[in-house]
């Protein structure tokens, strides 16, 4: 039952640090993924959903903490649902519009000279 308070608390932490912005190494897929495909998904979204996944699975532990006899087969199988619920989230509400993708690549077309000669 300790280890569901220590589990509880280490989620929390993640939690926390993913809303400041860091832990980028604990996002599954993202810390592997090479930068053309990073430049897809808005990091600070991607972080928020994933600490609020994290936020989820430690009151889940928490509440499992407290009434262990009662939730321990509820807990595995809504922890389960939580965390594909937030995959399909991040797939959807953390990627860039393609339009948005399209005026950042022009934007930097535009700031990059052609020819270094002409001017």
């Amino acid at each position: 039952m300790t280890g569901l308070w220590i589990t509880a608390g280490v989620c929390v932490l993640l939690a926390i640090l993913l809303f400041c912005g860091k832990c980028s190494f604990i996002i599954i897929g993202y810390n592997t993924a090479p930068p053309e495909v990073k430049a897809k998904y808005n990091k600070k979204k991607l972080h928020r959903a994933v600490g609020i996944l994290f936020l989820v699975l430690a009151a889940m532990t928490a509440v499992t903490a407290m009434y262990f006899e009662l939730l321990k087969t509820v807990y595995s199988y809504a922890a389960v649902i939580a965390i594909v619920a937030c995959m399909f989230y991040c797939l959807g509400y953390c990627k860039y519009p393609e339009e948005t993708q399209e005026q950042e690549a022009g934007a930097e077309e535009e700031e990059t000279p052609e020819d270094p000669d002409q001017h």
